[in-house]
């Protein structure tokens, strides 16, 4: 037995080099000591017979002779049986070796091979020059044949299509140089050719070189490895008559074959012969584990046909017709693989052998294919398809799946790989992949359908909607008002739904009715308010059956915010509502305790805030009122209620002060009445400053809850704190009150209020003495006598106040300037021609002007 093949120069004795030098390298003492074996030959060949064993060990005898290294020096293998020759036809036209071959019918339809008949050719190109009469044969490379067996070979063209040429005369060396005699021969058969030069050329020795003539070794190899694939019969053709000549006379003169001539076409018996579908298959099931699929899928095809002829075409599972296309399919991924990665023939290879494998029923090799061939789509569906078909415990199917969809490009197959990892309930990969992607609403959902799964800390429940939340604020088109809804609504702190509806600006509606929804009237309100709607925030809360401190409070508070911070012409019937809101939580105090007499500062603190709230709300509708009576009314009753608050009563008095002031200038006063109005009004000038010296002194002295009550700020955590809605009032008395914005409200500075509310006082005390000297100019026009020094010393007392309250610290950027909006006695003074000048009135020199104009009314 040899192991002859082109390109193989192994031997067995190679095996006992091995092992000998394993067992050199192995060290003294080891416990598994190594043993050279022995080889044993095999010297009969049951396989085949002794005419097809003698041919083949004449081409060993030749390697033997001329490449003695090349193989084995093993003994002479013989077979058990004895059987016919190789045949060489000597025919040289292919047409005519045809016809030897198939019979003198050459209808191609009619031409059947059998499943054990074989044609060898040298190469790929040479199979396609074949003669079509043998396209219904198996024919194949002497490569792809080698470990195969058949009955019959047809060896076609080998020398005609071989590398060597004049190497082959070696063979004739070697006949001659064993008996001499063949030298005769030799030169008889040179004779016969004499017509034929390049046959007659090579029928000569040749001397051998062993480096020039190293092409003959694997020739003969590839020789021998074609006679021994056949069983019974070899049939050697060759149409080239020179290259064949060497090789033909010297198998001759050994007699090793029997020659076979073309005589006419009624003469020759046909090689062929019919197999049967069983047959068939058989060999197609050989040739597909040897991985030759091309010619497997023509014997199932074969296979297939005797089956209809002879019946039995539902005898087979699977039936030969599934099992071509799966050699079909397997052959042509295989020219796919030759192929370049980007060439579109790989991918048209790979997309017929997707289509043939789906015919096999073979769908796992067709998805591979249409993943091969870029059909990414194509190839996860059907894996998708394949997990109802086919049992996917581990989930290699739906991997797969996932696989080909991500391999898409755009989100459609992120959706679809995604969609895959859900119905295999493969959540925490789905929910990774839904994360990765940003596609949060999917992951919201997922976690909805999947409580008892639990999601990493870094991607809690909460972070996924808040991130979906956050991706759908700017979301357009149709139904992205609906799914950022659905995200928010999820959400479990209303503090977050808020902040994400708040950010989003077109679901102010739901955000409101979620809230109510809630019983958290005050946020909805304010919701409201901060969308522009302050009026219907006001009425929401007014609108409540038991509405709490805090609900009133914020109405109070935008009825407020809207009377006072536009031009609104409905003020006074905005502070009336509010009012109404304030006067009624009052009346609850009062009843709730028992006293039906009015607050005193022993109530609670807050309910004093909403009395002195209450008193705010009245003083600013006074000051709005047109009617001076109805004012001077309500301003008195403001007065009157405020006994016990300091600011709010200095406040008050000083606005008593002016709209009386106002109040006769409208009408149409006598000259007495004029002097008994001046009269009067230092009288009140004074009264006034007192109270303006008691709020003074309650701020020097730090006491200023109460006036921060009756201006819109409260105390929480040490903090004195007014809503934004509340400012607009303490922006109406205080201007420049330095706050900071805390949240919902605005935190004030307790520091920069007091020293805001000083100035507010003194210049009100400015105002107040500044009445004071128009009064005393309309007295002095007719003083005499001691009124007139009275007088003067009423003006050196006003001044000195005047100076006083200027050297007030928060005093000191005020300029000298005329009241804004307030009456004076301009009219008076022009009837009696009375100077109007007033420089000096507000300056450091006020006391000299007083005197002087006292010395010109006469006064000592």
């Amino acid at each position: 037995c040899q192991t002859i093949s082109s390109g193989v120069g192994f031997r067995f004795e190679d095996l006992k080099v091995l092992f000998q030098n394993v067992k050199s390298a192995q060290r003294p003492g080891s416990l598994q000591l190594i043993e050279v074996p022995d080889v044993k030959t095999m010297s009969i060949n049951y396989r085949t017979h002794t005419g097809i064993l003698s041919m083949a060990a004449s081409l060993v005898d030749l390697l033997e002779e001329f490449f003695p290294e090349a193989l084995d020096k093993l003994p002479r293998e013989s077979g058990y049986f004895r059987g016919p020759k190789p045949i060489l036809l000597t025919e040289t036209r292919p047409e005519s070796a045809t016809i030897m071959i198939v019979g003198s019918n050459k209808e191609a339809s009619q031409i059947e091979f059998g499943a054990s008949q074989v044609i060898l050719v040298r190469t790929q190109e040479a199979k396609k020059r074949l003669p079509e009469e043998f396209d219904g044969c198996l024919a194949m490379t002497i490569l792809e044949a080698k470990g195969l067996e058949f009955d019959t070979v047809f060896i076609w063209d080998f020398f005609g299509d071989s590398r060597a040429n004049a190497e082959w005369r070696l063979a004739l060396t070697s006949l001659v140089e064993d008996d001499e005699t063949e030298l005769s021969a030799l030169e008889g058969a040179r004779d016969k050719a004499s017509g034929m030069p390049n046959v007659r050329g090579m029928l000569r020795t040749l001397e051998f070189c062993r480096d020039s003539h190293q092409l003959i070794c694997e020739e003969l190899k590839h020789l021998y490895t074609a006679v021994t694939r056949a069983r019974v019969r070899v049939v050697i053709f060759d149409s080239d008559p020179g290259r064949r000549a060497p090789m033909f006379h010297f198998l001759r003169q050994r007699d090793l074959v029997q020659s076979l001539e073309y005589v006419d076409d009624d003469s020759i018996s046909p090689m062929i012969e019919t197999s049967s579908a069983e047959k068939w298959r058989e060999q197609g099931f050989n040739l597909k584990e040897n991985h030759i699929y091309e010619l497997a899928a023509k014997c199932f095809r074969h296979a297939h046909v005797r089956a209809v002829h002879e019946g039995k075409q539902d005898a087979f599972t699977p039936s030969s017709l599934q099992l071509e296309s799966e050699c079909h399919a397997q052959h042509l991924c295989r020219k796919a693989s030759e192929e370049d990665d980007a060439s579109r023939q790989r991918s048209q290879l790979f997309l017929e052998a997707a289509h043939a494998f789906l015919e096999a029923g073979m769908g796992r090799h067709a998805a591979k294919c249409l993943f091969s061939c870029g059909e990414f789509e194509l190839a996860g569906t059907l894996y998708q398809n394949l997990i109802h078909l086919e049992p996917d415990d581990d989930h290699q199917l739906a991997k797969y799946s996932i696989k080909c969809f991500l391999s898409m490009s755009g989100n459609s197959g992120l959706n679809k790989a995604i969609g895959v990892m859900t119905s295999k309930r493969m959540i925490k990969s789905a929910f990774a992949m839904m994360c990765k992607a940003q596609d949060y609403e999917k992951a919201c959902e997922l976690l909805e359908n999947n409580p008892e799964f639990l999601p990493p800390p870094d991607m809690s429940r909460d972070k996924v909607l808040k991130l979906s939340a956050q991706k759908l604020i700017t979301a357009k088109g149709k139904g992205a008002r609906e799914r950022f809804l659905a995200a928010v609504r999820r959400m479990e702190s209303l503090e977050d739904k808020t902040h994400y509806m708040r950010l989003r600006g077109d679901t102010k509606e739901e955000l409101i009715a979620e809230l109510m929804g809630d019983g958290l009237h005050v946020q909805a309100a304010r919701t409201l308010a901060e969308d522009g709607k302050v009026v219907e925030a006001a009425e929401l809360l007014e609108g409540l059956e038991n509405p709490k401190s805090e609900e009133t409070t914020l109405a109070v508070e935008l009825r407020a915010y809207h009377a006072l911070s536009a031009d609104c012409s409905s003020s006074i019937e905005h502070l009336n509502r509010a009012l109404s809101m304030c006067t009624a939580i009052s009346s609850k105090t009062r009843d709730a305790s028992g006293n039906e007499s009015e607050v005193d500062v022993s109530t609670a603190d807050g309910n004093m805030a909403m009395v002195l709230r209450e008193l705010s709300i009245r003083f600013e509708i006074a000051r709005r009122m047109p009617d001076l009576e109805g004012r001077v009314s309500v301003l008195m009753h403001v007065l009157k209620s405020s006994e016990h608050f300091v600011v709010c009563k200095a406040l008050c008095s000083h606005e008593v002060l002016l709209a009386e002031l106002a109040q006769y200038q409208r009408g149409s006063g006598t000259t007495q009445n004029e002097h008994v109005v001046a009269e009067n009004l230092v009288e009140r000038v004074r009264s006034v400053l007192v109270h303006l010296d008691s709020a003074l002194a309650d701020i020097n002295s730090g006491s200023l809850l109460r006036a921060e009550q009756f201006l819109g700020v409260t105390r929480r955590d040490g903090l004195a704190c007014v809503s934004k809605w509340g400012k607009v009032l303490l922006d109406a008395h205080l201007a420049g009150v330095s706050c900071v914005p805390r949240v919902e409200e605005f935190v004030v500075d307790q520091r920069s209020f007091a020293s805001c509310l000083h100035k507010k006082i003194g210049i009100l005390m400015l105002d107040a003495l500044s009445l004071a000297h128009d009064a005393l100019d309309v007295l002095a026009v007719s003083a005499k006598g001691g009124e007139a020094l009275r007088l003067a010393l009423l003006r050196v007392w006003a001044v000195k106040r005047q100076t006083a309250v200027l050297l007030l610290g928060e005093l000191k950027d005020v300029q000298p300037s005329h009241r804004q909006g307030v009456p004076a006695f301009a009219v008076s003074r022009q009837k009696h021609k009375q100077p109007s000048e007033r420089t000096g009135r507000y300056g450091q020199d006020a006391l000299s002007v007083a005197c002087r104009r006292g010395v010109g009314m006469g006064c000592p």
